[in-house]
């Protein structure tokens, strides 16, 4: 409640204490027939508690109930008490003054009751009923487990679950049916995990569900609809919203997302995760938007990034349309202009740019760093939650009072969907204004009781409270409670009352969409999921203390496996269950054996055992028949990791029992397997020609198979072509990896790697050419191009070096790294034209600030010598500013540069 009506439990000002108990004295008096005493004014002692009983006829409490106001009474005692009514009622109106709505319904009504002649109870009553739209419950259902995040779209709710982060507690998120109200899918529950972001497609198709943390953090996408995984979208970087940079198009086909580094955004296909264009900016977005014509990045300095679907084509940049720093900022579904947290200055506060922002409430809120922590000031917040109330702010809606701490919310419509911490999640209804009709009545007449009841009923209904003067305190009633008074009420007894108020669009409102009751066992389909996950021995080992213990299925399995029992074992686990506990169980204590027929005849028995385990029980077989090649080619890249590959993959039926052992011994297999076939940190040259001769071995290719030994050949082989005594075996390795069906890109670059450092200059130049020539631009690098240029030039192709740079800023355009080397070559070979022109774009894409001295030297050289006197001067100036040592000469001096190149400085320092 409202901390002015909290002050006097619920506003029992400075009168109350006095005329309530002056009412209850003149009921006394009226059975004792004595004169009752003047009381004094007083403040009475506040109360802790606060009634959940039944509720009661409004205004009435036993002991204290009114007695009908006669105005023609002459009794003094019927006259003591109208006084005390009206003080009563003067303070209630008082206290409703700046109390939230629904308590200054409940107060105004209180003092209606007491005081019908009062026009400013009156005049309050029919503001808050026209003014105010008001909350209905719908219905309730209580997960027991709490609620982390809500995300609706589409006729479907989804629910994020976490039951703690303990290895024994478990996450899911599942998805409602938000008409029918019945649950459809679960997403596979993991141990120990939180969900800290939630994304649903604008049509509820896909889901993105991050969870986890640290190493174990995973960004998931989902098929909506059923909950099953499609890709791991790897992590999303530190202190990121991920409603601002996570977004999907509007059709739902297309997704984007920054990687780890906050400087790479992919688009991807939403139904595969498979990403079609990568780019890599050189400063991190503050939000994204996503449609048919690209990715549009909105840059801190209030710019945007255009990144088109087309492959290859150049990324475009919009300038700034006013001088800005952006905090934080979000583009909001159905709206042109995003929201914006800006930077004012120095002591200002930020400020948040929104046009409504009430726009915000499209964004589920939750209790967890989210862009409504990170983007929404408190004071321009729409909302406000405090504890088990959420209030809103500049909008002219009641408060929902929930029945446990809020921690997540959405709203969609005229629907507004709560979660709690208690696992409850509650529905409501926001019901339509009344409307102000006017009357026609210049002065009605008093009203009488059936009509004040009625009246009492749709506002204690509307906001869910009722001032009882028993204890001068605000009693809430309970949903079955507020939808039963509406039900009862008389239209015409409340035009009685209030004729300005047509309450018939509310009525009709409840009437068409009511609240609903649902089954008990409507969570059913989570505890079924839930009970399939826990751990091995916390569901069965309960169960088993009330029988024998031969027949516990997991005690049976344990103790045939204890007894070595070959025959006995095979025996069993050809009657054994196929999948569940008992079976994965079984398997795992088989791959804990020696024994590979016992492991087959898991295997074999096994009924939806995912693939990774079974390609792991088929490494434990080939290990022990010592089939280490068909091994190693079932990972050619590496043994995943247990904890990770359990966040991405379901496994349901096989997922209560730990392999982390049986894959970290195959991890600690392969590693004293394939140790040999790989260059140690910092190698000598020897080593070096110890791995070549190791790789060009027959015998290795026996033992470790094509798939290895390619991977191998090619990763040596790039470090060994850097060096002029191994060049000659990268070359051979090389040629051998691309002869085993590796990578070719990879392997070509080797080749030209090594056949430029032995100055090949022919033949290295051809297999650049190829490398950029026949490949697609995926897998290409800058130092491609480069390096293919470098060639050329040493065969005296000037000009078909400049075209190999141009070629690679086409594909690099944001790669000021790249650009200031095409730019020291183009120097170098004496052509400052196209040096400037290269250098320029590395300046408009922003060059690192190490490297930013070298990019204005090179600037205010190739400006110089192509004839630009002034932008030398003041790219000069810009690197004096940046370093004053460089209008120094002796610094000049200490520079590793051609003469010409420090010559052109010299006369810039003049």
């Amino acid at each position: 409640m409202s901390s002015r009506v909290n002050d006097l439990q619920f506003k029992t000002f400075r009168r109350a204490a006095v005329t309530a108990g002056a009412l209850l004295c003149a009921t006394l008096a009226t059975c004792n027939k004595s004169t009752p005493r003047s009381p004094k004014s007083a403040k009475p002692e506040k109360s802790a508690q606060s009634s959940a009983s039944a509720a009661k006829p409004l205004g009435t409490a036993p002991g204290t109930e009114l007695p009908p106001v006669d105005a023609a009474s002459t009794n003094p005692q019927q006259d003591d008490n109208q006084e005390s009514a009206k003080a009563l009622a003067a303070d209630l109106i008082d206290s409703a003054e700046d109390s939230p709505a629904d308590e200054a319904l409940a107060l105004n009504f209180a003092a209606f009751r007491l005081d019908p002649g009062n026009v400013q109870a009156r005049r309050n009553l029919i503001m808050l009923l026209t003014k105010i739209q008001w909350y209905f419950p719908k219905a309730k259902i209580q997960h027991q487990i709490p609620i982390e995040h809500l995300a609706i779209a589409n006729g479907s709710l989804w629910v994020s679950l976490s039951q703690g982060r303990q290895r024994d507690e478990l996450n899911t998120t599942v998805r409602w049916d938000a008409i029918s109200w019945s649950m459809r899918a679960e997403l596979f529950p993991v141990h120990g995990a939180s969900t800290s972001s939630l994304t649903v497609s604008p049509n509820g198709k896909y889901l993105v569900v991050q969870r986890g943390s640290g190493d174990h953090a995973v960004t998931l996408l989902c098929d909506a609809w059923t909950m099953e995984p499609i890709r791991d979208l790897g992590s999303l970087p530190d202190h990121t919203n991920p409603s601002s940079v996570l977004v999907f198009s509007p059709d739902d086909l297309l997704l984007a997302r920054p990687e780890a580094d906050h400087l790479t955004w992919d688009i991807c296909d939403s139904a595969t995760g498979e990403v079609f264009r990568s780019e890599k900016l050189n400063s991190p977005a503050v939000a994204a938007r996503l449609d048919r014509s690209g990715l549009q990045l909105l840059m801190p300095d209030a710019s945007v990034t255009q990144i088109s679907l087309t492959p290859n084509e150049q990324i475009s940049n919009l300038p700034a349309p006013y001088p800005a720093k952006i905090l934080q900022g979000v583009y909001l579904l159905g709206k042109s202009q995003p929201a914006l947290l800006l930077d004012q200055g120095a002591n200002l506060p930020r400020k948040l740019a929104i046009k409504d922002r009430t726009d915000l409430l499209a964004i589920p809120w939750s209790r967890q760093s989210s862009v409504w922590a990170n983007l929404v000031p408190s004071k321009d917040s729409p909302l406000t939650v405090q504890k088990t109330t959420t209030f809103f702010n500049g909008a002219n809606r009641s408060p929902i009072r929930s029945s446990g701490e809020v921690t997540a919310l959405a709203f969609e419509g005229n629907k507004a969907y709560v979660g709690t911490r208690s696992g409850m999640l509650e529905i409501y209804t926001l019901l339509p204004a009344t409307k102000n009709e006017p009357s026609g009545i210049d002065a009605p007449e008093p009203p009488d009781t059936e009509s004040i009841s009625a009246l009492g009923s749709i506002c204690s209904a509307l906001c869910g409270l009722e001032f009882r003067e028993q204890d001068s305190m605000l009693h809430p009633l309970n949903d079955d409670e507020r939808y039963q008074r509406l039900s009862i009420i008389r239209t015409t007894e409340l035009k009685k009352v209030l004729p300005e108020i047509d309450f018939g669009d509310v009525l009709n409102a409840v009437a068409g969409d009511p609240p609903i009751g649902l089954p008990a066992d409507v969570t059913k389909p989570l505890w079924d999921r839930l009970n399939r996950s826990k751990w091995v021995g916390h569901e069965i080992e309960e169960d088993s203390s009330s029988q024998p213990p031969s027949t516990d299925p997991l005690k049976v399995v344990r103790e045939l496996f204890e007894s070595g029992d070959k025959d006995q074992i095979l025996s069993y686990l050809e009657q054994s269950p196929k999948k569940g506990p008992v079976a994965a169980e079984a398997l795992r204590l088989a791959m804990k054996s020696n024994e590979s027929a016992i492991i087959s005849a898991c295997v074999q028995r096994a009924e939806d055992l995912p693939p990774l385990l079974q390609r792991l029980a088929a490494s434990r077989i080939g290990i022990l028949e010592k089939r280490l090649p068909e091994v190693i080619s079932l990972w050619p890249n590496g043994v995943p990791r247990y904890d990770k590959i359990r966040m991405v993959q379901n496994w349901d039926g096989w997922e209560q029992v730990d392999f982390e052992a049986a894959f970290d011994q195959l991890q600690s297999t392969l590693d004293q397997e394939l140790a040999p076939l790989s260059l140690p940190e910092d190698p000598t040259v020897e080593q070096m020609h110890q791995l070549a001769k190791r790789l060009l071995s027959p015998e290795t290719l026996a033992q470790v198979g094509r798939k290895t030994l390619a991977v191998a050949c090619s990763d040596a082989a790039y470090t060994m072509a850097k060096l002029r005594d191994t060049a000659d075996e990268a070359n051979q390795i090389a040629n051998l990896a691309l002869k085993l069906g590796a990578d070719p890109a990879p392997c070509i670059r080797s080749q030209a790697t090594a056949l430029t450092t032995l100055e090949h200059y022919q033949d290295a130049h051809e297999a650049w050419i190829s490398l950029i020539t026949d490949y697609p631009a995926e897998a290409h690098v800058p130092h491609d191009f480069t390096e293919a240029a470098y060639s050329a030039f040493q065969l005296g192709k000037g000009k078909q070096a400049m075209n190999i740079l141009g070629k690679g800023m086409s594909e690099f355009p944001q790669n000021a790294d790249y650009a200031l080397q095409s730019g020291w070559i183009a120097l170098l070979t004496e052509r400052p034209e196209f040096a400037y022109d290269f250098l320029l774009v590395g300046l408009a894409a922003g060059y690192a600030d190490d490297s930013q001295e070298n990019a204005l030297a090179l600037l205010a050289i190739s400006a110089a010598q192509s004839g630009y006197p002034e932008e030398a001067q003041r790219h000069f100036q810009e690197l004096v500013e940046l370093n004053p040592d460089w209008k120094d000469p002796a610094t000049l001096e200490t520079l590793n540069w051609p003469d010409g190149l420090k010559a052109t400085l010299r006369q810039l320092t003049w």
